[in-house]
């Protein structure tokens, strides 16, 4: 017995219009934020950090799969550069694992029941990008910045699916694919200054967007809190 695929082909997608403005405000407010005060060296300086977040991408095999799972990469590191006082863009990355397993079940009479279960090995890499700000003074040691990332995520799936019926069991597909998607983030970051090259922060996510609009996935918007340090070199 053949299943079939409950799944339309993917199509790309697009920022929705509150994220959109907001990025496009990060990109106009840089030249008034990268304006040099008085007294304000023109040397920029860059950073290295490492963070901890719960933030999770999803990634989409073929159709015939069915369902989506994603990797939550709780560890990754970056290389930062500070634009001004007030600004900062950084490009971090991070690796995830994850394995999944679904079942379905259906009577086909009151004796026999036809089952499928389908497993999902995933392994991705995600390579964020984040631009953050502050409109506010750029010497205190505790500081709210605004944050917005685009992460594009590429992944292996290695998918199988078996369907059995009166004991009898078949398999469906047993492979390989690659996967991708790209994730756009938005948020707030609270920055403390422990030293005069060691920083802290917290980060709090406020808007999430799969760039990939195909069934459920584009209904998936997680959200998710962050810490970690930067440590600026020389």
């Amino acid at each position: 017995m053949k299943t079939k695929s409950l799944t339309s082909p993917s199509r790309c997608g697009v920022l929705s219009r509150p994220l959109f403005s907001f990025i496009l405000s990060l990109i106009i407010a840089l030249p008034v934020f990268g304006q040099s005060s008085e007294g304000e060296t023109s040397a920029s300086k860059s950073f290295i950090g490492v963070g901890l977040s719960t933030t999770g991408y999803y990634l989409i095999g073929k159709p015939k799969y069915e369902y989506i799972a994603g990797v939550t990469p709780f560890l990754t590191i970056h290389y930062g550069y500070t634009l001004s006082r007030r600004a900062t863009l950084q490009a971090g990355v991070g690796y995830g694992a994850n394995a999944s397993t679904l079942s379905t079940t259906r009577y086909v009479s009151a004796d026999e029941i036809y089952e499928v279960q389908k497993t999902q090995n995933m392994k991705a890499l995600v390579v964020p990008v984040t631009l953050k700000f502050t409109p506010f003074n750029p010497h205190r040691k505790l500081q709210l910045y605004a944050n917005a990332t685009l992460a594009p995520t590429f992944g292996r799936i290695k998918a199988s699916a078996t369907e059995s019926i009166e004991g009898n069991s078949s398999e469906l597909y047993n492979e390989e694919t690659s996967a991708f998607n790209v994730v756009a983030t938005g948020g707030l970051t609270l920055n403390y200054k422990m030293s005069s090259r060691l920083d802290g922060f917290v980060d709090g996510m406020i808007f999430y967007k799969n760039l990939h609009t195909r069934g459920t996935l584009h209904n998936q918007r997680p959200m998710s809190v962050g810490i970690g340090l930067n440590y600026k070199l020389k």
